[in-house]
């Protein structure tokens, strides 16, 4: 079966050329399949703004949505991209989630935010022992997961910074999973332990400003503590 992994929904930013991108794959091998050709479908809701249009094929396949697209349509989590690829003259069809967003949301965390906790993470990054920059997406695609399984989009999110702790808690309990695999390291085991934990607690009580109306900017009432309950709320600065 060829599959297209799709870890969060794409996010297309409102008046601005974004670029999309499918990387085909078997899925009981692995291995990254090249199409010949292909076309994008994009849904806005039940409207279709895009049809057919030409993919830049490849291992990883590309389409740009221009600007023009999108421009002065409202945001909104209710698009849908229909990519239709040709292998081996045969056409499959894959659909991805995406939204309409303002601006993209972008993580804060950088190799020092972890080094900082671990000054040894520095040294194993020269001797090429862990890439640290692998981790952190990871991380950072397991973060926006949380978010919205939490009934938030990302990109509503105005203060990145306020999870920072918990993408760096779960970037190192990524790293020492992954030590304790290859090792048999009891301590990595236990430091990975220790760093779900962290990441648990985090989430029962980060504070999150959330842009609830939409409209771009922090306003009084987005900026008010909340209470721990549902997020699917009318507040505005939300308890996660």
């Amino acid at each position: 079966m060829l599959i297209a992994a799709a870890r969060v929904p794409d996010e297309i930013q409102r008046g601005v050329d974004t670029t999309l991108t499918l990387v085909i794959t078997e899925d009981t091998t692995g291995a990254t399949i090249t199409p010949a050709s292909g076309t994008v479908d994009v849904y806005a809701g039940s409207q279709q703004i895009i049809t057919g249009a030409a993919v830049s094929a490849g291992a990883s396949s590309t389409y740009t949505v221009a600007a023009a697209a999108t421009d002065g349509r409202s945001l909104s989590s209710d698009y849908l991209v229909v990519w239709s690829m040709v292998v081996s003259g045969v056409t499959y069809q894959f659909q991805r989630a995406a939204y309409l967003v303002r601006r993209p949301y972008r993580h804060v965390v950088v190799q020092s935010d972890l080094t900082e906790l671990h000054p040894d993470l520095a040294s194993r990054e020269t001797a090429a022992t862990v890439d640290l920059d692998a981790y952190i997406p990871t991380a950072d695609v397991m973060v926006r997961r949380e978010l919205i399984k939490r009934g938030n989009r990302p990109d509503l999110v105005l203060d990145p910074w306020a999870l920072a702790d918990a993408h760096r808690y779960k970037a190192l309990e990524l790293i020492y999973r992954d030590d304790a695999h290859a090792v048999g390291d009891g301590r990595h085991a236990e430091l990975a332990a220790h760093y779900a934990e962290a990441w648990d607690r985090e989430w029962s009580t980060v504070v999150l400003t959330y842009d609830h109306d939409e409209d771009g900017t922090i306003d009084t009432d987005e900026r008010r503590g909340g209470v721990p309950v549902v997020m699917l709320t009318s507040r505005k600065r939300w308890y996660l």
